[in-house]
């Protein structure tokens, strides 16, 4: 049986399977043939030049032979996933180094039974690493934001964030952050008011900026955030995009000076001598209770 009359096996002999099979042939990337359990009906040269053989030569060879026998029974099962359900199935493997991801492509016969598997593996290193460059590049401006960055989606899960969002929620790993909601990271008292905040962001379009706490998972330190919020549109789904600016200790003094305000005006109410607040011109702008009774105001 030759590569030329293979298509007997392989592709059925109809006008359009036979461009098929001429794209088959001519495909820069190893593409090869099986039946639902495994045996090799036809392949490309780029295929068999990787096991330095010619196409023929793989004919009604099973696939397994080629592959460890830890990964033959993961494929397998791959497979009979694709022949089940008919669908596509994807996945990456790492040889040598490179990154090469196979796809799964179940043929239909006229009677509607999966007869045939076309598998096409592809070198997709170099994009990855571009990829990667790309991911980290971004990663580095987000990072520059000075305070917390945060992207969630509709359901308020994280979908990007800086260090800093990540350390407020002492979250170790990148998988576990996309697991974590934006609203755990508020201070339980504030969290009715921050969601009401985030449901207007979401469904009325509506930009806010708000003073909220937020709580570090290390220590239960309460810290407070001037959080922006806005609504932006990725591939016709809502996201909720903003930053955070720790502004804790303007709070703290803003909390100092009204304590002080509160001392000294129960200082000057209750004291018992005559005390008047004059501006700069003179005039009387405050009067304790003292000089009220002494004056008859």
């Amino acid at each position: 049986m030759t590569v030329d009359n293979i298509d007997h096996v392989g592709i059925s002999g109809k006008e359009g399977d036979r461009t098929l099979l001429a794209m088959f042939h001519s495909f820069p990337d190893p593409v090869f043939i099986i039946t639902p359990q495994g045996v090799i009906l036809n392949a490309n040269q780029a295929f068999a030049s990787q096991f330095n053989k010619t196409p023929e030569e793989f004919f009604g060879l099973s696939v397994f032979d080629f592959l460890p026998p830890d990964a033959g029974a993961k494929r397998l099962t791959m497979l009979q996933e694709a022949v089940r359900t008919s669908k596509t199935v994807t996945f990456d493997d790492n040889d040598n180094g490179r990154l090469i991801r196979s796809t799964i492509y179940p043929y239909k016969s006229p009677e509607g039974d999966v007869n045939r598997i076309f598998i096409i593996a592809q070198d997709i290193t170099d994009i990855e690493q571009k990829l990667n460059k790309d991911l980290l590049f971004n990663k580095q401006i987000i990072n520059a934001i000075p305070g917390t960055f945060y992207l969630f989606d509709a359901k308020g899960k994280f979908i990007a964030w800086n260090d800093q969002a990540r350390e407020i929620r002492n979250v170790k790993t990148e998988s576990a952050m996309a697991e974590t909601f934006g609203i755990d990271l508020i201070h339980p008292d504030d969290r009715d008011y921050a969601q009401k905040a985030i449901e207007s962001i979401m469904n009325d379009d509506r930009e806010l900026t708000l003073e909220i706490r937020v709580v570090l998972s290390t220590n239960n330190e309460i810290q407070w955030r001037l959080l922006t919020g806005k609504r932006i549109m990725i591939d016709g789904s809502p996201f909720l995009i903003g930053v955070g600016i720790d502004i804790t200790e303007r709070k703290l003094a803003e909390a100092a000076l009204k304590k002080s305000e509160e001392r000294f005006r129960a200082l000057f109410e209750e004291h018992s001598s005559v005390m008047l607040i004059h501006d700069s011109e003179g005039n009387i702008v405050d009067a304790n209770k003292a000089a009220a009774n002494y004056y008859g105001w």
